[in-house]
């Protein structure tokens, strides 16, 4: 990732969200953190399954696979 990107990250994160219960007192809103569903959430969630998708397709498949091609099911075969 890029030092932009991570800069912009930093600045989203430290910005949080004012929470207001009363709209009539907005002075006692507090700011606390990101709220859930921000326009963060999906520019983090990419990040994290970039490197995710990666070691699926790079370790966890070729752990698992066997053979070339798939096996015809028992069940399908009778019902042709």
């Amino acid at each position: 990732m890029d030092q932009a990107c991570v800069e912009l990250v930093r600045k989203l994160i430290k910005v949080g969200y004012v929470e207001i219960h009363d709209l009539n007192q907005r002075a006692l809103g507090n700011l606390s953190g990101v709220p859930q569903g921000s326009i963060l959430s999906p520019l983090l969630c990419n990040i994290y399954f970039n490197n995710f998708d990666q070691f699926v397709v790079n370790t966890l498949v070729p752990l698992h696979t066997r053979g070339t091609i798939r096996a015809e099911s028992l069940e399908y075969r009778r019902s042709r």
